[in-house]
Order: C-alpha cells, then sequence, then structure tokens
C-alpha cells in the first residue's frame, strides 16, 4: 500500500490539523459534545450543533465547521442562524453543498449511513487551502475572517483531494483497518475520516462504517449508483486525469522516478513556483519529458 503524499499540504502541520479538525467537526455528534460542561440549555447546544457550530476550545466563540466563522457566545441568545448566513452567505454548508455528517437509518435494508449521496460539484481550479486575514467586523464584534489562524479549508476542495487515489491510501496511514480493507474502501472510491472507523467517497460523499461485513462496493451501488466513480469515469478519473487538477490528462513525465502524473499547465505552474520535486514522491526532477497519446 502507498502512503506517499501526493500534494504538499501533507507537509504542513497547520494545514494537516486543519484538515484533521474539519473532517472531525463534520460529525454533528462531536459539534453536539463539543458543548459538554458548558452553561448553555439543551435547546442552544442542539440548535448550535445542526447548524453547523462547535465551541472553541477557549469556549468564547462558536465556530462553524465548514466555513470557519466565530461568532462570540455572549451571541447565545441570538438566533446564530441568521447571523450565520448574513455574514458568511457563501458557506458550503449554509448552501447545502456540504451536508456534514448525521446518521441515518436504511428502513428497507438496514443500512445505517451518515450522509445522503449526491453527484459531487466542483470548481477544479480552486485551492484546498486559503490564506485570510483576521479582520473583525464593527456589528456585534464577529469575526469575518472565518479563522483565527491564517489558514482556512474550502470545504468541497477536500472531496477532490481524496478523488486521488494516493491521498485515500495516505488517510489511513494511522488507521488499524486490515489492509485487505484498505484496498477495497479505496478502490471504492472511499477515504477514512480518522475516527468511529467512518469512511466517505470522494466523489458522491456517502459515508458509513468500515466495519460494515459488506463489501464497499455493494454498499456504494445500493445507495447511490449513480456515483462517478462507480461509472466508465472511475477509470478515466484515477488513471488518466491529472493528479492536481483532476481536470486535463496527464502529459509530463518525471525523471528519475518516471512518474507521469501531470498535465502541462500544473506543470508550469509547479515551475513558476520553483517546485522541483515530484508532486507525487518528492524525488528531485531532473528530465521533464512531454509525452503525447497515440
Amino acid at each position: 500500500m502507498k502512503v506517499n503524499p501526493s500534494i504538499e499540504n501533507w507537509t504542513d502541520p497547520e494545514a494537516i490539523e486543519s484538515l484533521k479538525k474539519f473532517l472531525r467537526m463534520k460529525l454533528i455528534d462531536h459539534r453536539f459534545n463539543s458543548f459538554d460542561g458548558s452553561p448553555y440549555t439543551l435547546e442552544q447546544k442542539c440548535t448550535a450543533a445542526y447548524d453547523g457550530f462547535y465551541l472553541s476550545s477557549n469556549k468564547r466563540n462558536f465556530v462553524c465547521f465548514s466555513c470557519g466563522i466565530h461568532i462570540p457566545t455572549t451571541l447565545a441568545n441570538f438566533k446564530i442562524t441568521n447571523l450565520h448566513k448574513t455574514f458568511s452567505p457563501d458557506c458550503a454548508y449554509c448552501k447545502r453543498e456540504e451536508l456534514g455528517l448525521k446518521l441515518w437509518q436504511d428502513g428497507n435494508s438496514g443500512f445505517s449511513y451518515f450522509c445522503v449521496p449526491k453527484k459531487m460539484e466542483f470548481g477544479y481550479q480552486e485551492n484546498l487551502i486559503k490564506m485570510v486575514k483576521l479582520v473583525k467586523k464593527s456589528f456585534n464584534t464577529i469575526e469575518k475572517s472565518l479563522t483565527s489562524s491564517s489558514y482556512i479549508l474550502n470545504p468541497m476542495k477536500v472531496y477532490q483531494l481524496f478523488q486521488i487515489r494516493e491521498n485515500r491510501y495516505y488517510s489511513f496511514k494511522n488507521s488499524t483497518c486490515p489492509i485487505e480493507k484498505v484496498n477495497a474502501f479505496v478502490e471504492s472510491g472511499f477515504y477514512y475520516l480518522g475516527y468511529q472507523n467512518i469512511v466517505q467517497c470522494a466523489f458522491c460523499s456517502l459515508a458509513f462504517r468500515g466495519n460494515n461485513p459488506r463489501h464497499p462496493s455493494v454498499i456504494h451501488r445500493f445507495f447511490y449508483p449513480g456515483c462517478p466513480f462507480l461509472t466508465l469515469e472511475r477509470y478515466r478519473i484515477d488513471r488518466e486525469y491529472c493528479i492536481i487538477c483532476l481536470v486535463e490528462p496527464r502529459r509530463i513525465l518525471y525523471l528519475p522516478c518516471k512518474h507521469l502524473i501531470t498535465c502541462e499547465g500544473c506543470d508550469d505552474r509547479l515551475l513558476d513556483q520553483n517546485q522541483d520535486d515530484c508532486p507525487l514522491c518528492r524525488t528531485a526532477i531532473i528530465i521533464r519529458l512531454t509525452c503525447i497519446s497515440p
């Protein structure tokens, strides 16, 4: 099993922590549990968790897991849902593009799952990590910067990150899942969220616990047979597209590592950024060869 990272974000500790936090707080149970020991009523806790918020570690802010907006807890008596939509109207959770994770039960099959699957739509040229400044809004001191850090994840780009097979393998790096199971998940389009054995499809967002005895492809086809990964697109996405943009065909062969993984446009951007290592294995690139399909 390969566990080599395929993009530079895997080597950035702050970006990795941001990704872990996002994946963890997608689950509504984790958001609700963040309020343990707080003075808020059960109704306030449930409302906040359902609206995408968890309580910050310093107990001073409600934080959206998706867009990262901080709403001071002094505004707990206000409708934070309205504040959320007002100050962060492009939040993927508010727009129902990112649905988070909540346990559901299918009455007919008995399958338990965490997210209603759908075909994901992406802006492939957007970045996974956005750099932002800390700026406070004058109205009620809501932090419109979205985060107290200089990093914020682009929620929809996370799925694209795990559409790369190598990254799906890498997500299982610290799991106790047997290698045979890992291979089954990865080859069925799933990555590991890092907790409770939950895996999620990078192409349709279907999520379920990986200890289900059924093969993941069986569950996958039952809930969403229209998932792009289960169609003829699977081979092309996994093997023909550039691992960086997932849009253009692979054209650039790196030597001496012999990885044919990027398109000409993404390779040009790597050159502009003075990145002389293979994005997949980090081997220093000595020669770049442009390949033409027969």
